[in-house]
């Protein structure tokens, strides 16, 4: 009994123990997981908020580059000048062309200006107004007289908030003028609204008495509200919380926690960097993805969950010392659950949870015994050092759920082309190892060209493409090292060196047993050997009027039959040829055979129009390229005026005076010229106007997205309307759809080319394709 009582007391001393335990635990990990959720959530509402600003820098930049594109454009117009020039402003129509760009483009609620090399106003699309001077009230026109130069702002007049593009209107070399786009800031709102992002637009509050006719009619206090379609809830919440207090957290955030808000103010200054406007972004709190706060909450509930059994397991231990039987039944109950918890925390201590894969711990444990198993029996250890390219552009561009999407992807790729018995391992970010054994250096590197392959086509994340490559770096023991960590180095060391050496490639750390430099080199030989038994082919893409359903011309693109390799497209070898010099070699030999072949085409029949085909600049600067094609066309009696060459946008403008030079001899011998992938590069207006060209390539970059891309819309319509001000054709390459089609000739652009009519074809299929076209 004395025994039996001894242990009650104990118990209950035990017990009163436990429940002290469990309380201080309970209150320490209540308290963690408070601190550990407010933490994270700070982080989320601030990347919310750094998104939102991001989100509107891009579409605010974007805005000015639109409307200083059109300013620019507009401002080449030769009735424009003549107005200026002759004083009569009432021919000007630009309250149609106001009104066309708001129902053709993105650009809505806009105005444009022209004002006098004077200063004063010479003609309004929005009103008769003309003829103030415009330097006694706009201290920025009286700068831009004095220093003619494109230039683009936000600015707060008499009646909104708007941006302002203004450009220099010039008449053999002097300044004749000044061509304003003014436009507000309701597309930015909308563009905004589109991402899920509403915004109320505020003008600060000194300028309450200049704003003498408001746009929208409405205050908030005393702060304009510049844009049309702010909710007038968003109103309310702002004004409740004040908006002084809102206005100075600019460099962070604000919460509405009851109304289910978070609110960001963007800071836009006047010219002399004092307030002017904020752009108040709000976002639904709804919408922020927790689920990664809820998962840590859960993770440190399951290990307070297990602190808690081991201590109810102590306590029936102490407690139930004497029933032996009894307390071996818990016990055996007990190993078991901590045997299970062990085995998923080890499981976490070693691998990588968002991808399962091995972490740097494991990884480094499991090279460390590769290295011994080779040791033993005298083998070679391979490690692959792997990591993306330009990842970074993922995570800043489409979010890190993107980003992290993306990893998961690659890993099952990585593992489908890979061996079970291989080590694959994510380091961290975006690097990943892999640890290669039982292989020879010519089967690692077979490995190295497949996984570069394998992600060689697109990721679809979102809805969108995403496309990525690898670089590899390789380290060899016992070539290299004899230890993991210096192993793991060298093959970091590698991966860099294939970085810099222009990525999406591999290199061995190595360097004299670099597989880059043997397959340079291979390349390189079988490139010479390619000119001397022309083993290249030229394939022909035809160019089509839609409105006339004929084919007008084609272009020659060149084809390497490689002996070993088959058909190889210009991205293959187009590099390695031009910095070797070769290009000009091949370039040359294109434009014979191309037009040999439809010279043959021309006496049989079959009437292809144009020929067009793609020469470089520094073919341009051979002394005797004018000759060698003025000599070709005479030897093959070819009609010159069938003949155009194409030369890319940034070609020309690295040297536009020589260009000029050598673009305007080839012109005396009747052939066409044109710029390939307009609107790519940088290239001058005063410049496009000098160049003796009679054709403008839109770029595929601009077709692809046109549908969709109300911006890419406005670029194509801007270079369409430019190409038709200088007289100039225009032709849409890279179409695809029907969709594209049909926008591209109702925008003025019927002439085409792309898969949507056919590839490449060899000389063969373009010949089946002409008989069989039928528009």
């Amino acid at each position: 009994m004395h025994e039996l009582l001894e242990w009650m007391k104990l118990s209950r001393k035990v017990f009163v123990l436990w429940l002290v335990m469990v309380a201080f635990l309970t209150w320490f990990g209540v308290e963690l997981i408070q601190e550990r959720t407010t933490a994270l959530k700070d982080e989320k509402y601030l990347e919310t908020s750094n998104l939102m600003r991001n989100k509107l820098q891009t579409l605010i930049s974007e805005k000015k580059e639109s409307l200083i594109l059109v300013s620019t454009a507009l401002a080449q117009d030769e009735r424009l000048k003549n107005a200026l020039l002759s004083g009569t402003p009432d021919v000007l129509e630009l309250d149609e062309i106001a009104l066309a760009l708001e129902q053709q483009s993105s650009l809505k609620n806009i105005w444009l200006h022209v004002v006098t090399h004077e200063g004063k106003s010479f003609y309004r699309s929005w009103t008769p107004k003309r003829g103030d001077d415009l330097t006694l009230i706009r201290p920025d026109m009286v700068a831009f007289l004095k220093d003619p130069k494109p230039s683009v702002s936000i600015s707060t007049g008499l009646f909104d908030l708007t941006f302002k593009a203004t450009v220099p209107i010039f008449h053999k070399g002097k300044l004749i003028g000044a061509f304003e786009t003014i436009s507000k800031v309701n597309s930015i709102t909308q563009k905004m609204r589109h991402n899920d992002f509403d915004m109320v637009v505020l003008v600060d509050k000194k300028f309450r008495a200049q704003i003498t006719d408001p746009f929208t009619g409405r205050f908030l206090q005393d702060y304009y509200v510049a844009n049309l379609n702010a909710k007038e809830r968003h109103l309310e919440l702002i004004h409740a919380y004040n908006i002084e207090n809102l206005l100075e957290n600019a460099q962070s955030y604000v919460l509405f926690e009851d109304a289910g808000f978070l609110a960001h103010a963007y800071h836009v200054p006047d010219v002399t960097d004092k307030p002017m406007s904020y752009f108040v972004m709000l976002y639904d709190l709804d919408m922020i993805d927790m689920s990664d706060i809820y998962l840590m909450r859960d993770q440190l509930i399951s290990i307070f969950m297990t602190v808690f059994v081991v201590i109810l397991a102590l306590f029936y231990y102490v407690n139930l010392n004497r029933r032996k039987q009894m307390m071996q039944t818990i016990n055996t109950e007990l190993e078991q659950k901590v045997k299970e918890k062990t085995k998923t925390l080890n499981h976490l201590a070693h691998h990588d949870i968002l991808t399962g894969l091995p972490n740097r711990l494991l990884f480094m444990d499991r090279l460390d015994q590769a290295i011994k198993h080779a040791k033993r029996h005298s083998s070679t250890v391979f490690v692959l050092f792997l990591d993306l390219d330009r990842f970074k552009e993922v995570n800043d561009s489409m979010g890190h759920k993107a980003g992290d999407m993306l990893l998961q992807q690659i890993t099952s790729v990585l593992k489908k082309n890979l061996r079970e018995v291989d080590t694959i391992a994510r380091l961290g970010g975006d690097e990943f190892t892999i640890i290669l054994e039982e292989l020879t250096q010519t089967q690692v590197e077979a490995v190295c060209e497949k996984l570069l392959e394998s992600i060689s086509t697109p990721f679809h994340i979102e809805g969108h493409e995403i496309y990525v490559t690898f670089s590899i770096g390789v380290s060899t023991y016992p070539a290299n090292a004899n230890n993991p960590d210096d192993l793991l180095r060298n093959a970091d060391t590698a991966m860099y060196k294939a970085k810099r050496t222009g990525k999406n490639r591999y290199f061995f750390y190595d360097e004299s047993l670099t597989v880059v430099t043997v397959n340079r080199a291979k390349l390189e030989h079988d490139l010479h050997r390619a000119i001397e038994y022309e083993e290249f082919e030229p394939y022909f893409q035809p160019k089509i009027d839609h409105l006339k359903k004929k084919i007008i011309g084609v272009e020659a693109l060149v084809r390497w039959n490689h002996p070993r390799k088959g058909v190889l497209a210009p991205g293959t070898f187009v590099g390695l040829a031009q910095e070797l010099g070769l290009m000009l070699v091949i370039d040359r030999w294109m434009l014979t055979h191309a037009l040999t072949q439809v010279k043959k085409w021309q006496k049989s029949g079959i009437h292809v129009g144009k020929l067009a085909l793609n020469v470089t600049v520094k073919q341009l600067e051979k002394p005797d390229f004018v000759e060698f094609v003025s000599d070709l066309l005479t030897r093959l009696d070819f009609d010159a005026s069938y003949l155009e060459l194409e030369l890319t946008e940034n070609e020309i403008m690295q040297d536009p005076q020589t260009v000029i030079i050598v673009l305007n001899e080839l012109k005396k011998l009747g052939v066409g010229l044109s710029i390939d992938d307009f609107g790519t590069g940088y290239s001058s207006l005063a410049y496009l106007k000098r160049l003796p060209i009679d054709t403008l390539k839109i770029d595929k970059s601009f077709v692809d997205d046109l549908i969709t891309d109300e911006e890419d819309k406005a670029i194509v319509g801007s270079i369409i309307a430019m190409a038709k001000s200088l007289h100039l054709d225009v032709i849409a390459e890279g179409v695809e759809t029907h969709d594209q089609k049909a926008l591209l000739c109702e925008m003025g652009c019927c002439w085409l080319q792309g898969y949507l009519y056919a590839k490449p074809l060899t000389s063969e299929a373009f010949e089946h394709f002409y008989h069989h076209f039928k528009g």
